[in-house]
């Protein structure tokens, strides 16, 4: 009889991750199939997605034969994914929904929605604040030099796309920082000993990335103090509401 109860334990356990592994193959194939149709409906759109990018920009030239048909694949790659990201968001919160507490759950409507609006926020300033400054910064050096300025299709798009994605990652800390602290790995007290660091390196970034003058960078840098100052609010927001939290539970014990 132990036998049997244990074959049928073991069976609704087989069973049970079997249908999880079904479910999180059908959700991945609705998510790689809604990519697949996003790049190439992106693709059918890419001539003007390029246009707009490079608008104001010099002439651009083609330094191979498939230059520009790599830039409109590589656009339209990018295009697709920022397109699936609302959908592989939403197939991974159904997946994991009906395992998380309630307490997770509220972790995630908190979290999620913060850090999708603080990426968005950071892609826009580093595509249009950084990006046509900083490169308007090294035409106007080359001229100045005396070099003849010819912009490659593919290096153009490889240098916004590798500075719009940093700066978009970069204001995720006070999303960061905020959920560090809710699990205890980080404190406000350790971010406000760090706040010297963080505004030096605000600073350095700045000058590296725009013009030498006071202005250009003090814009620049700006930003990401107030990024900091915000992740220190944030996690000294979440730490008093953990420790609130840890109280209420204390109580019951207490009284007993």
């Amino acid at each position: 009889m132990r036998r049997w109860h244990r074959r049928r334990r073991d069976t609704q356990r087989n069973g049970n991750f079997t249908d999880h592994f079904k479910e999180l193959r059908r959700r991945l194939i609705v998510v790689a199939v809604c990519f697949v149709l996003a790049t190439l409906a992106a693709f059918m759109f890419a001539t003007p997605i390029f246009r707009y990018l490079t608008r104001g920009l010099p002439p651009l030239v083609q330094l191979s034969p498939g230059e520009i048909f790599g830039v409109y694949l590589r656009l339209s790659a990018l295009v697709g994914a920022l397109i699936t990201i609302p959908v592989a968001l939403w197939q991974a919160w159904a997946f994991a929904k009906p395992g998380l507490l309630p307490a997770e759950r509220r972790m995630v409507y908190f979290y999620l929605p913060s850090a999708v609006l603080l990426f968005g926020a950071g892609a826009s300033f580093g595509f249009f604040v950084l990006y046509p400054s900083i490169l308007h910064f090294m035409i106007t050096f080359s001229h100045r030099a005396g070099v003849e300025v010819m912009l490659s299709a593919s290096q153009t798009i490889t240098f916004m796309i590798n500075l719009v994605f940093p700066t978009a990652l970069i204001f995720e800390l006070p999303a960061v920082a905020s959920f560090l602290t809710e699990i205890h790995l980080i404190t406000p007290a350790l971010l406000k000993k760090g706040r010297k660091i963080a505004i030096l390196a605000a600073f350095v970034v700045a000058g590296l990335l725009t013009p030498p003058d006071v202005l250009s960078q003090t814009l620049v840098a700006l930003p990401f103090i107030a990024l900091y100052e915000g992740a220190i609010a944030l996690s000294r927001w979440t730490y008093r509401r953990v420790e609130r939290r840890n109280a209420l539970a204390m109580q019951p014990q207490a009284s007993s």
